[in-house]
């Protein structure tokens, strides 16, 4: 098999430690053959098949344009597929309760208002004028009842959210005048408050500093040990991909999934990220071999260049 050079010289951080905590058969979430486009006979994913057990953290990694984000909506359901179809599993929303985050063992069928759903900041219209506190406030609109604003119990679990991700003195702010790592913990924080059972983030560590991914992968490591299965997208393979227990890696099809260390070698991701052709055996000859090699030096730098 063709081995994987890429070095992660990062040091170590609680996020590298993140459990794969899948119970066996248990799928939360279960995608058959799953195809949509969003022009005529143009899909832009295909044939897509996916079993994501309860309690799993999954990335799904690939470049821009390669379908993340249209797998990640067709999941929590903004998308309806072409053909195929999805099977949301097991969940205990008859016993949870807002702001507790400890999903507990009991057996039920999931629902969308289980799904907690992080887009990337960069679909955000940060002109419009409202507050941190009514930002996540929007996790539990649901919930306020037949009056428009919200009660105390409401503030309270919000002010506990965001303190619980350190940016509970900005509650009364004006989300524009966050910074981009702030603002993600406050889609975060609106993503949590409604207690998911499963919670999606669509490039959750893009455009931020490195303390504030530090940050943010500690929140969702301590979350995927409370038994939360967490699904994310990410194009950065040694920052992110490389440190979660589980990876697909796509380009409208799925190249290949499973333990980092295992699937992520030069074969996968120069197919990954276009650079070779699908049907390369990873178990191939040297001759092959050292044809990929000959082409890593261009993939490794289209990656670092995406990742300034």
């Amino acid at each position: 098999m063709v081995t994987n050079n890429t070095t992660n010289h990062e040091s170590s951080s609680p996020s590298e430690k993140v459990m794969n905590n899948s119970n066996g058969d248990d799928n939360i979430l279960t995608l058959k053959d799953i195809t949509f486009g969003y022009l005529p006979h143009k899909p832009v994913i295909e044939g897509i098949n996916l079993d994501i057990p309860k309690g799993r953290f999954l990335g799904l990694l690939g470049p821009n344009g390669s379908g993340k984000t249209t797998l990640l909506k067709i999941m929590i359901g903004l998308h309806k597929p072409w053909h195929g179809h999805i099977d949301l599993g097991y969940d205990d929303t008859k016993t949870k309760k807002a702001g507790d985050f400890l999903p507990n063992s009991k057996k039920g069928r999931i629902s969308s208002n289980t799904i907690g759903y992080v887009p990337q900041i960069e679909s955000v219209d940060w002109n419009f004028p409202v507050t941190v506190t009514e930002v996540v406030g929007m996790g539990i609109w649901s919930r306020s009842g037949v009056f428009p604003w919200f009660n105390r119990n409401a503030k309270r679990l919000v002010q506990n959210i965001l303190d619980s991700l350190g940016i509970g003195d900005y509650a009364k702010r004006q989300i524009r005048e966050l910074s981009g790592g702030e603002q993600q913990r406050v889609f975060l924080a609106r993503a949590l408050i409604g207690n998911p059972e499963m919670l999606v983030l669509d490039e959750p560590t893009s455009g931020i500093d490195y303390n504030t991914r530090e940050k943010i992968l500690g929140v969702l490591t301590q979350l995927n040990l409370k038994g939360m299965t967490i699904i994310l997208t990410t194009h950065d393979i040694a920052g992110i991909a490389k440190r979660l227990p589980w990876v697909v890696c796509m380009n409208k099809k799925i190249i290949s999934q499973g333990p980092p260390n295992e699937i992520l070698t030069s074969a996968n991701l120069l197919k990954t990220y276009g650079l070779a052709d699908n049907n390369i055996d990873n178990n191939s000859d040297n001759n092959k071999d050292n044809l990929l090699t000959g082409r890593r030096e261009e993939f490794q730098s289209n990656t670092v260049a995406g990742n300034e």
